[in-house]
């Protein structure tokens, strides 16, 4: 996060407090992405230590589709909601534009967060593959995020938006290994008590 926010406060005053806006409403909405996560490793690891293998995948499947509907209605709340937020605030008109483009970024990226963090963190990491999760983690946020980041906010010289979804795009794209990972089910480590 600093170093997001690093790479932001180099664009100028407005793109620091847009981005303060936007992830501070993001993380108020996001709240229930984050429980829905924790929940999930309960059951998946209560599951395993129960040695109910069989019910594991069903759980995994619905889990999946609860996460995508939560990212969807999380999504909308944050779009409709952005507006009326931003009128709380006392910002410059420039830093008020960024921080409503940033909000509608972040309300298409959260349906991303919404199902990779919790399949994830939740269900591949509690299933017993944390370091799948770590790798992931490491991976898409230093070697793809922040140099394609830095690269257009220094280099390529690139607007403050652009950069932002940047910062973000790693939400989406990690949909991708989610799916992948929680539906070949090779997460699942059975421990011995």
């Amino acid at each position: 996060m600093g170093a997001q926010t690093a790479i932001l406060g180099h664009m100028g005053e407005s793109a620091i407090a847009a981005n303060s806006i936007a992830n501070t409403i993001f993380q108020m909405v996001t709240v229930i992405v984050y429980a829905s996560a924790s929940a999930t490793a309960v059951i998946i690891g209560k599951t395993i230590g129960e040695g109910r293998m069989g019910t594991i995948k069903t759980y995994a499947k619905t889990l999946q589709l609860l996460y995508v509907l939560l990212g969807l209605v999380t999504g909308a709340v944050l779009f409709f909601i952005k507006d009326y937020v931003l009128g709380l605030y006392a910002i410059s008109s420039e830093a008020k534009t960024l921080a409503l483009h940033f909000m509608t970024v972040l309300s298409i990226t959260v349906v991303g967060t919404a199902y990779q963090m919790p399949a994830l963190t939740g269900i591949v990491r509690s299933g017993g593959d944390t370091r799948f999760v770590l790798y992931n983690d490491l991976i898409f946020m230093w070697l793809i995020v922040l140099p394609s980041s830095a690269l257009c906010a220094f280099v390529f010289d690139l607007s403050p938006l652009t950069v932002f979804i940047c910062l973000k795009s790693d939400q989406i794209l990690k949909c991708f290994v989610a799916i992948v990972k929680v539906n070949r089910f090779r997460w699942i480590r059975a421990f011995a008590s």
